[in-house]
C-alpha cells in the first residue's frame, strides 16, 4: 500500500502507462513529456497560472468554464475568433487568426470543440500549430473529448506535432468514463514546460 506523499507530475508507473497509451496510438513521448494532474481542469489552470496576466485567444463560442473560473483565476485577458456555419460545417478565418495571433502570447484549443462539437480536421490542426510557431504564441490544446468522435471522423492531435511550446491538456474523464476519479495528464515535447508546471502542482496539491 502506498501511503507517502505522490511524486510531484505523477508516479512513473502511471506515466508509463500513459505513454505505452499513445504509442499504441502512434505518439512517441518519454516521462519528461508527461505529467500528471488532477483532472484536465488542472492542466489548464496550472499551465495558465506559469503565464499569469497573459493575453489569450481562443475560439468562439467558447467553454464556459476556462471564461467564468480558469481565466478569472489565472488573471488571463481573453479575446476571440468567431467559429461560423459554412456549408454544414463549422470554420474560422485563417487571416483573422493569424492577425490576432500577433498580439497574444497564448492560443487556448479545444478539439473535439465544446460546444460545437466541432472536430477539427488534421489539416486544420496542422495550420494552427504552424501559426501558432509563426507568432511565437504557447499552443494549450485541450482534448478531453478525443475518443469522443463519430461520423467517420478522426481526431488529430496537437501532442503529435513537434510543437515545443504546446501543451496538450487530457482527463480519464470522458475516455474511461471516471468522472469522479479527478486524474488528468498533460503532454508537452518540451520538457522544461512539464517540469515548470510539476513545481506549480506541488505547491497547490501536493
Amino acid at each position: 500500500i502506498r501511503t507517502n506523499y505522490p511524486k510531484s507530475g505523477g508516479e512513473d508507473v502511471l506515466k508509463d502507462s500513459i505513454i505505452s497509451y499513445h504509442g499504441e496510438q502512434g505518439t512517441s513521448l518519454s516521462r519528461d513529456n508527461v505529467g500528471i494532474t488532477y483532472g484536465g481542469q488542472g492542466g489548464l489552470q496550472i499551465f495558465l497560472s506559469l503565464v499569469r496576466g497573459s493575453k489569450a485567444l481562443g475560439f468562439n463560442p467558447c467553454w464556459s468554464c476556462i471564461l467564468q473560473n480558469i481565466a478569472p483565476y489565472t488573471e488571463t485577458d481573453f479575446s476571440f475568433v468567431d467559429l461560423y456555419e459554412k456549408d454544414g460545417n463549422m470554420v474560422f478565418n485563417e487571416n483573422e487568426l493569424e492577425q490576432k495571433l500577433k498580439e497574444v502570447d497564448v492560443f487556448y484549443f479545444n478539439n473535439p470543440h465544446n460546444p460545437s462539437g466541432k472536430v477539427f480536421s488534421r489539416e486544420e490542426v496542422e495550420k494552427i500549430d504552424f501559426l501558432c510557431r509563426k507568432n511565437d504564441v504557447f499552443l494549450l490544446s485541450d482534448e478531453p473529448y478525443k475518443d469522443i468522435v463519430f461520423d467517420g471522423k478522426k481526431h488529430f492531435s496537437v501532442a503529435d506535432t513537434e510543437n515545443p511550446d504546446a501543451v496538450t491538456s487530457f482527463t480519464f474523464s470522458k475516455s474511461f468514463a471516471a468522472t469522479g476519479l479527478r486524474i488528468g495528464y498533460v503532454v508537452s515535447k518540451n520538457p522544461k514546460i512539464i517540469e515548470a508546471m510539476s513545481r506549480v502542482d506541488y505547491t497547490q496539491t501536493a
